[in-house]
């Protein structure tokens, strides 16, 4: 339902074409031609910005005598205000054919101040609001990125271990992501409802001027927050590059920054970014957010305002506390057994980029192994916490690199015995546990059953079926010439 939708009594002819340009920050959409060959007479002022508004004036109907229907999101006040910045040659034609269905577009002093501020807000997101460019392609490594959640933060430096900091899943809220060349520093935020924007002052304080912001993320209903936002950032001296935002996305905005370039990368998903043990309890902390709070750090690594100009400004409020880990910890059940080899730990600790070498030492590492082994639970410290993360994210990594080297081998090899991309996924997926439907050509079934006698598989091709029996880890085997004897996949049988 629009605020103003009249049928015209007296046709109006109005260049709407020349009234636009009245308005670079909104968007002028003149006459087409359908799909169907037939020419549409609409005109339209259109305001990209703010999708609850978009139509500022929509003329339609158009005779030879002029249009005969006007409609508007806008309410007659606001259109009031906008109607002022015409001159009267143009605006008299359109008030007088409002008036003659009874709509006054008349405003006191105090309403034309009050709608006059809420102009200016949106030409100040209007200014800014473009499509997100510069962004590049993901190529980092997992190992080099901190993974911000929703009503989180991070601080990283170019000479940090983890110098990328990323983040999804913005739909209703705000990425904020700034780059300080001065001090080849990166801060990313990402913002919900839940966090008052007045809030980030503290944020951007030790932040040099002119340093470089983009944003993205956010909808219709995140219409204020953007411009309380862009306001702050002003504030702040600090130069919107990109302000994508506003816009609905199913899976929600995301993006990552690098404190060495000021890079962006855009889009990211989740598995291209450094998970640590905790993401679960972090996850949990939003769900059980019922007030307005600033956003809290996330301690993916304790590095903050401490290798850059200015780190004395909010020393007070790095503390140790400020972890949702600190003091009695959270309390870990351990249950799982680990192929042990202290030294080992030991020597790859000291590369890993997800903890400080000051805050963990050999000796909790083996406290941490003594605890999981003795399968009892256990509330930690922090810095103990840190330790049973460290040992358990580096198994994971280990076994998920293993299985994507097989799997990738495989793919590899496959690919060249069938002339064409294949995954190992999809070969068993289209082989339905090796059952070929009946809708495959016999050519597909002799092409796979090519495929798995080449590797040492015993195979039967009948038509549009195919039989074989066998173990993953002879495929692998024959394929890449390497024993997977501790391989942990079973052995299959299918028919």
């Amino acid at each position: 339902m629009y605020p103003i939708e009249a049928r015209l009594t007296t046709p109006l002819k109005i260049d709407v074409a020349k009234i636009a340009t009245y308005f670079p920050e909104f968007r002028y959409r003149g006459p087409a031609i359908s799909y169907s060959g037939k020419p549409i007479t609409s005109e339209f002022i259109l305001n990209d910005g703010n999708l609850d508004k978009m139509e500022v004036l929509s003329f339609d109907n158009k005779t030879d005598e002029g249009f005969t229907s006007i409609s508007s999101n806008y309410s007659p006040k606001e259109l009031a205000v906008l109607l002022l910045r015409l001159p009267l040659e143009l605006s008299s034609p359109l008030v007088n054919s409002l008036r003659e269905i009874g709509m006054e577009i008349s405003l006191s002093e105090n309403e034309q101040q009050e709608i006059m501020a809420v102009y200016q807000r949106e030409k100040k997101l209007n200014s800014v609001h473009r499509l997100l460019k510069g962004a590049v392609p993901v190529d980092f490594k997992l190992t080099e990125t901190i993974t911000v959640l929703q009503h989180e933060y991070a601080i990283t430096t170019a000479t940090s271990e983890q110098p990328i900091l990323g983040t999804y899943g913005a739909n209703t809220c705000l990425i904020l992501a700034l780059y300080d060349a001065t001090n080849k520093m990166a801060i990313l935020a990402h913002i919900d409802t839940m966090t008052p924007i007045e809030s980030l002052s503290e944020l951007l304080q030790p932040v040099s001027e002119n340093s470089i912001a983009h944003l993205a993320g956010g909808d219709s209903n995140s219409h204020s927050m953007c411009i309380e936002l862009i306001e702050l950032l002003t504030k702040y001296h600090i130069h919107i590059e990109n302000a994508d935002v506003l816009k609905s996305s199913f899976a929600g905005a995301s993006l990552a920054i690098d404190a060495r370039t000021g890079t962006i990368y855009s889009p990211v998903r989740p598995d291209q970014l450094y998970k640590t043990a905790d993401i679960n309890q972090r996850q949990r902390r939003v769900q059980m957010q019922f007030i307005k709070s600033p956003l809290v750090q996330c301690n993916d690594k304790p590095l903050i305002y401490q290798d850059f100009e200015g780190a004395s400004k909010n020393k007070d409020r790095l503390k140790e506390s400020d972890s949702v880990f600190y003091d009695e910890g959270p309390i870990i059940t351990s249950g799982s057994e680990w192929d042990w080899d202290a030294d080992q730990y030991r020597t790859t600790f000291v590369q890993h980029p997800s903890h400080d070498n000051n805050s963990i030492t050999t000796d909790l590492i083996d406290k941490a192994h003594d605890e999981v082994t003795t399968k009892q639970p256990k509330r930690w410290s922090f810095k103990e916490y840190n330790a049973h993360s460290f040992l358990r994210d580096l198994d994971k990594n280990r076994a998920e690199d293993k299985e994507q080297k097989l799997e990738s081998q495989v793919e590899e090899q496959l690919s060249l015995l069938l002339g064409e991309r294949c995954s190992l996924i999809s070969l068993l997926s289209n082989l339905h546990i090796i059952k070929i439907s009946a809708a495959q050509s016999e050519q597909t079934v002799k092409q796979y059953a090519a495929i798995l006698s080449a590797v040492g598989l015993v195979v039967a091709a009948n038509g549009g079926k195919l039989k074989l029996e066998g173990t993953l880890t002879k495929v692998l085997e024959k394929l890449d010439k390497v024993t997977f004897a501790n391989h942990h996949h079973e052995n299959f049988i299918m028919g």
